[in-house]
């Protein structure tokens, strides 16, 4: 029969601070400590059931493993339960319960020991609640950014536009140049929806085979009538043949314009932009060098980060999208400058296991 007076003189008189239950299958007793734990003395605790101590939620799992020790699938079993205290409180322990035999007798026992981790889950809750607050007012935080970029982005050029109405208005009679004026800022307005609005969709792509010579090769020629125009000058050298990779055309296209656009807005008459595509064991590398006004070094680690433009007229958010159609190919994008001196773009893209 099971011994409980022995149980007492050796859980309870000795007072161990672990949590312990222990049953011969129809007698269900507890440590003090375990009694301390849920809040009632061991009179009150003896006559109430499993049940009446456990949540309900985590009685179920409970059970299912209980039956299965029963049975002899294990010998033991351990999990994460939920117990109700005497006043109502939720406590939680890390529950391990064992079959112990006892060979002079044949009588066998379960025994129930109990890992206290209700402060370590408190702790983890708080954590977790401080952390999507925080996540909560970056979120607003960021919106807050957005709403001012684009009011402050939107609202530059439509000064002039204002100004210029105002005159056409006043005047009564059309003035090619302020339309000129105010068609070039409507333009104006344009591109910075459009960059935002690149920004927010969804990025998809159209993945195929690319050539990345004959890609940049194309933008190099939408750029040269205007090169030309501002007596600025392209040098593009290539080695051939250059092995396809896999991505977007379409977006890599634009990235190469807006590197190519912004090397050109950095150079001044008579400038020069060096074009140069090569490549390695490892993927495609595509290198703009110009000899432009160049960056300052305190800028450098700025760039690619939204609303943040080195130019007077910019909303950073070319370089940002560009940034991030390089990273979604899985490549590397790099900016090294000089003020006054230049500046290099360099673009690593990997080759994929389709060959060309």
């Amino acid at each position: 029969m099971f011994n409980l007076s022995l149980f007492k003189e050796v859980f309870y008189q000795s007072r161990i601070p672990q949590l312990i239950g222990l049953t011969d299958f129809s007698t269900l007793l507890y440590n003090p400590a375990f009694c301390e734990f849920l809040g009632y003395s061991l009179e009150e605790i003896s006559p109430l059931p499993v049940e009446a101590v456990s949540h309900p939620e985590d009685m179920a799992k409970d059970t299912q493993l209980f039956g299965e020790l029963l049975s002899g699938q294990r010998d033991e079993y351990q999990l994460e339960k939920r117990y109700i205290h005497k006043s109502g409180e939720i406590k939680t322990g890390i529950l391990t319960v064992s079959r112990i035999s006892e060979k002079s007798t044949g009588e066998e026992f379960l025994l129930g020991q109990v890992l206290d981790i209700t402060e370590k889950k408190h702790m983890e809750e708080a954590l977790l609640h401080r952390d999507k607050r925080l996540r909560k007012s970056e979120k607003l935080a960021v919106v807050g950014q957005m709403a001012a970029a684009v009011a402050h982005e939107i609202r530059n050029p439509l000064t002039p536009i204002k100004g210029f109405m105002q005159l056409l208005y006043s005047e009564k009679e059309l003035n090619p140049v302020y339309l000129r004026i105010v068609l070039d800022e409507l333009l104006r307005v344009e591109t910075i929806i459009s960059e935002f609005l690149s920004m927010a969709k969804p990025h998809t792509e159209k993945t195929m085979i690319v050539h990345v010579d004959r890609l940049v090769k194309q933008v190099i020629q939408l750029f040269q009538a205007e090169a030309l125009m501002e007596n600025k000058e392209f040098i593009f050298l290539y080695e051939q043949p250059i092995r396809g990779i896999l991505g977007d055309a379409n977006s890599l296209k634009q990235v190469f314009m807006n590197v190519i656009q912004n090397s050109l807005e950095a150079i001044s008459n008579k400038g020069r932009i060096d074009v140069s595509i090569f490549s390695d064991e490892t993927g495609v590398i595509v290198q703009f060098i110009d000899n432009g006004c160049g960056i300052p070094k305190e800028r450098l680690s700025k760039l690619g980060e939204p609303y943040y433009s080195t130019k007077e007229k910019g909303t950073g958010l070319g370089l940002m999208t560009s940034f991030r159609i390089i990273e979604s190919h899985n490549g590397k994008i790099n900016i090294d400058s000089v003020e006054e001196e230049g500046t290099t773009v360099t673009i690593w893209l990997p080759y994929t296991s389709t060959e060309s």
